[in-house]
């Protein structure tokens, strides 16, 4: 990808990112504890202070606490069309308005512990608090009071929240406990958790083993992302991602339930869970039957669309499609160009098109990938129904946990009985310089003066904020 622009104003690494497109704005936070606002149209800094400071209040000592560590603007515009944008530092959330000359209109410090991400409700009337004890605060922002608390949500640091823009009263969560979870926040109900930790062998992550580094890395989950961000396609509504310690983005459908009795996911059947979750990780384990003729092979459906797709899916993007070589630290979607949606796929045969939806990552290999969700998606409709048809001639059903696409175009299939891809769901890979600390896209979809073209931040262990024009 080609650089747009590079954008100043920290005096060291850039721990997080967001971008506002209605307002072509990006801000920034940094270990430095400066909040750093971007016009980007302009490429100038509008908005520079320092939040996470010894004498703030919350801030506590110096070092990491100090930290901005999370950033979001709200998708709704708060009172008489205000602009507002949430920052956490060491304990402390505070909400700053861009209309008013910045300044700092509110302030929460219910959390126990470091917040570490942030995310604010499509309607604005929630702001969600994940912190280092496992435990997300739920603060209603008409009140400033918390709404509901979610107690050991994760038994380790809770690395990202994300609302569900199209289930009002569902949130996502994902920890470094290496499980992701589906919450009824409005009663703090865990609904269902999926487990990254299958396959301890290796032969179930990044593509049958074949990334020997990946077996030294846990499967924490460093980030979640929400395809319905991204678009106001809903049949998109329910896909999600996550960026897994081993190097393995995750495709998953977040509206899956778990069925009685289904695997664990990797195949391990090891259950990590503590019993109050039959999901284990097995979203996609239905292992099912989604097309194909029963006992015959199943051709890849290049036209069906995503809602046909998504059910049950549990797609892992590892080594086997050249993914990250080490680990996966974010990941964002993309909006389609003109369109709400996209398969972002272009003919059969052809070269893959970067005009539809698409997801991007970032690593600690220095990489920033570019997928086709509807590619991966197709893929492991093809696997599955292969696996369905398997079972119904008597074989080996297998098929419990996640899909792994493996084989790129000219390689060899990285899984028996099944063909290796014509095209790999990579659609691009830009070596950046520095490990990635955390991503954005704006334009597209999102309107703004940016409608016409995408952009993808990013945020590393530099000082400078790099922006990437995604090609059509």
């Amino acid at each position: 990808m080609e650089v747009a622009a590079r954008l100043e104003g920290h005096a060291s690494s850039v721990a997080c990112v967001a971008a506002c497109s209605k307002a072509a704005q990006l801000a920034s936070g940094g270990e430095d504890g400066r909040l750093v606002v971007h016009d980007l149209e302009t490429g100038a800094a509008v908005f520079n202070t320092q939040l996470g400071s010894s004498d703030s209040s919350g801030g506590g000592g110096g070092g990491e606490e100090d930290a901005v560590a999370a950033v979001v603007f709200s998708s709704s515009s708060g009172e008489e069309g205000a602009l507002l944008l949430y920052a956490a530092f060491g304990r402390t959330a505070v909400c700053v308005d861009q209309r008013a000359s910045c300044h700092i209109v509110a302030t929460y410090e219910h959390c126990a512990d470091d917040v570490g991400c942030v995310a604010v409700h499509a309607k604005g009337g929630f702001l969600a608090l994940g912190d280092d004890t496992g435990c997300v605060q739920v603060v209603d922002l008409a009140t400033g009071r918390p709404f509901k608390t979610i107690r050991a949500a994760h038994s380790n640091i809770v690395s990202s929240v994300a609302f569900r823009r199209h289930r009002p009263w569902e949130l996502l969560t994902g920890g470094l406990d290496m499980t992701v979870a589906r919450w009824d926040f409005s009663r703090a109900k865990l609904l269902v958790s999926w487990q990254m930790s299958g396959g301890s062998d290796g032969s179930d992550r990044g593509g049958g083993g074949e990334s020997g580094s990946q077996l030294f890395n846990p499967p924490m989950v460093h980030q979640i992302a929400v395809a319905d961000t991204a678009t106001d396609d809903r049949s998109w509504s329910a896909l999600a991602a996550a960026a897994v310690g081993d190097g393995t983005v995750l495709l998953f459908d977040a509206g899956a339930d778990a069925p009685a009795g289904a695997s664990d996911a990797g195949g391990g059947g090891k259950g990590k869970g503590k019993g109050k979750s039959r999901a284990g990780g097995s979203a996609g384990g239905r292992g099912g039957a989604v097309g194909g003729e029963e006992g015959g092979p199943a051709e890849c459906p290049r036209a069906l669309l995503p809602e046909e797709l998504l059910p049950g899916c549990r797609v892992a993007l590892g080594h086997a499609v050249r993914g990250h070589s080490a680990a996966a630290s974010c990941v964002c979607f993309v909006p389609a160009l003109g369109s709400s949606g996209g398969d972002g796929d272009g003919g059969d045969g052809g070269g893959a098109s970067c005009s539809g939806l698409l997801l991007a990552s970032g690593g600690d290999d220095r990489k920033v990938l570019l997928w086709s969700p509807h590619t991966a998606l197709a893929w492991a409709w093809e696997v599955r129904a292969r696996v369905a048809a398997a079972a119904a001639r008597g074989g080996d059903g297998g098929g419990h946990g996640a899909i792994h696409v493996a084989g790129t175009a000219g390689g060899s299939g990285g899984t028996e009985g099944v063909r290796a891809m014509p095209r790999s769901p990579l659609l691009l890979e830009t070596r950046h310089q520095r490990k990635v600390n955390s991503m954005c896209t704006s334009g597209g979809d999102g309107g703004g003066a940016s409608r016409s073209s995408r952009l993808v931040h990013i945020a590393d262990t530099g000082r400078t904020l790099t922006c990437y024009r995604v090609p059509v």
